[in-house]
């Protein structure tokens, strides 16, 4: 969670206060232009569209270039002690439109953020062209692997993060190879399920300045935000859906040798988490995932216990809708709710 100024939280929740939305792009101030904003932060994706005035054509094409250049989105309000508000992560403009209305000019910038940068780029760090093959042998841990990945787009880790007992300590064995690791995102994170993040609990959080924040969430973690349906600070609407875990039987299979042979043995033990209340509630739904390089069985039920807890976060999704803009609010963040309504 943000750490955002008292003036600031008293203005947020307080009924009818002024909103203040800061835009300062390669050390401009384009605060009093900004028309409209849409801008969308999720975890793997954040992006947004902004309409600045260009009356003045200051923003025509060939007179002001902005595409590639960073900032961030300060949320805000007026204050006691004038506007303050909260920056949000970074993003890169990467197209410019100037459009000519009736009565009106307007430029719009496209932006996106820090996990499409790293989608964009390639690691290039390690092996020889054409492919860029390297064998990662076991030597490092995913966090160090990560730091690295992330140091080669100028992005890094938050020196703050919780350990998962698997970020720090495991060290995979994988092999980077442009034609199935064709980015840098697709290394750390990927919809395939092979991206070395995903062989943990956690997750990556974009914050300010360029740096991810290594996020653990947990049960027992203190609630960041409580909102309530009858005082301050108040919500508006609150939906919650609860899905059944499926599956929920979760079996990793490890034990190849050099040569490309499984160990029977290795193969009667395979890595295994379920979820038992899923399955007295349902039935037993199993999925098998291959891991030839994991070499012992605690790292095998490491990995399905990590698959497993991904799959649990899902069964639980909602929309919040509040009175205002909490400016402190990120992703991952625990948030309660106090509804009082029909009681």
């Amino acid at each position: 969670m943000r750490s955002i100024h008292p003036d600031l939280k008293t203005a947020q929740e307080t009924a009818a206060n002024t909103p203040y939305v800061y835009v300062n792009i390669n050390s401009t101030d384009y605060t009093s232009r900004l028309l409209s904003l849409e801008h969308i932060e999720e975890p793997y994706r954040d992006r947004a569209t902004l309409m600045l005035e260009n009356t003045d054509r200051s923003l025509d094409p060939g007179t002001t270039d902005l595409r590639g250049k960073s900032f961030s989105i300060g949320y805000g309000y007026n204050t006691t002690s004038g506007d303050r508000y909260s920056s949000a992560p970074i993003l890169w403009v990467k197209s410019q439109y100037s459009i000519s209305l009736e009565g009106r000019l307007v430029c719009i910038l496209e932006a996106e953020g820090m996990w499409e940068k790293l989608r964009e780029l390639q690691y290039l760090l390690r092996g020889d062209a054409p492919y860029y093959e390297y064998p990662f042998g076991g030597v490092s841990t995913i966090k160090t692997l990560i730091a690295e990945f992330l140091n080669e787009a100028g992005m890094s880790l938050n020196a703050t993060w919780e350990d998962d007992g698997t970020m720090d300590s495991f060290k995979p064995f994988f092999k980077s190879f442009l034609p199935t690791f064709p980015s840098i995102q697709s290394l750390i994170h990927n919809t395939g399920g092979t991206g070395i993040l995903q062989m943990t609990k956690s997750y990556l959080r974009p914050e300010a300045s360029n740096v991810f924040k290594i996020i653990y969430p947990q049960t027992a973690d203190s609630v960041n935000e409580t909102y309530y349906s009858n005082q301050t600070p108040f919500f508006r609407e609150y939906t919650e859906k609860r899905n059944l875990n499926r599956p929920n039987d979760i079996k990793v299979y490890w034990g190849m040798d050099s040569e490309g042979n499984w160990n029977a043995t290795d193969l009667g033990n395979p890595g295994s988490a379920v979820d038992q209340d899923s399955i007295d509630a349902y039935t037993t739904v199993r999925r098998v995932f291959i891991a030839p390089t994991i070499v012992n069985q605690s790292d095998a039920n490491d990995r399905a216990s990590a698959i497993l807890t991904r799959l649990r976060s899902e069964t639980l999704a909602g929309r919040l809708i509040l009175a205002y803009h909490d400016c402190s609010v990120e992703l991952y963040d625990k948030v309660q709710i106090v509804d009082s309504r029909g009681i």
